[in-house]
């Protein structure tokens, strides 16, 4: 058992996925067009009838003949992984804003409709999640009515989950220089015990 072919081989898998991964995570804004599109679909024609002309962005974006094995389950993780981070960011970004009553319908309906739900399964079912609209006596603004929308929710997950992606691919992109640091040092180290070792013969 040589352990520096077992590293380099692990290296070449991790690099295999990372490019992978890589073009995967590219995928999520398309993830997201296609929510939007599907749902005005549904607006203009029986949800029954939508749902047929719903297509899927891996299996149009992919060749089933040169994918690694698990390469389908490993999609539908990054995409639940980017979309749950965005949720969190999003509550972030309500409750720093002082927007507490859209901080609530999306707390509300993360334990409620949208438990146990990943990615495009969450956003599907959150744009078609109820619409509240708030009175201007309970928020205390006598003037304005505060509606919050499930689209406009489901487009602020969009968005974050859009960028997360982003920051993940730069991440995995540097996975390969990563391997020629490692590589190189240990060259180095075998080069240097080498002289080390000739200077005691």
């Amino acid at each position: 058992i040589e352990p520096r072919d077992i590293a380099n081989r692990l290296m070449k898998v991790r690099e295999q996925l990372c490019e992978e991964w890589i073009y995967d995570l590219g995928l999520v804004q398309k993830e997201n067009e296609e929510l939007l599109r599907h749902y005005t679909s549904t607006l203009t024609m029986k949800r029954k009838d939508a749902a047929k002309h719903k297509y899927s962005v891996f299996e149009y974006s992919h060749d089933p003949s040169i994918m690694s094995p698990f390469r389908i389950e490993n999609y539908k993780e990054l995409v639940s992984m980017v979309t749950n981070i965005a949720v969190i960011k999003l509550e972030d970004e309500f409750r720093i804003a002082g927007q507490y009553y859209k901080e609530n319908w999306l707390v509300k309906f993360m334990s409620s409709t949208g438990k146990g739900l990943e990615g495009n399964e969450l956003l599907d079912a959150m744009i078609n999640g109820p619409m509240i609209m708030i009175d201007p006596k309970v928020t205390g603004d006598s003037t304005n009515l505060t509606i919050i929308e499930p689209l406009r929710m489901a487009e602020g997950v969009m968005s974050y989950r859009a960028a997360a992606a982003d920051e993940f691919i730069k991440i995995l992109a540097s996975v390969p220089n990563e391997h020629k640091q490692i590589t190189c040092a240990l060259l180095n180290k075998l080069y240097y015990s080498s002289e080390i070792e000739d200077e005691y013969i």
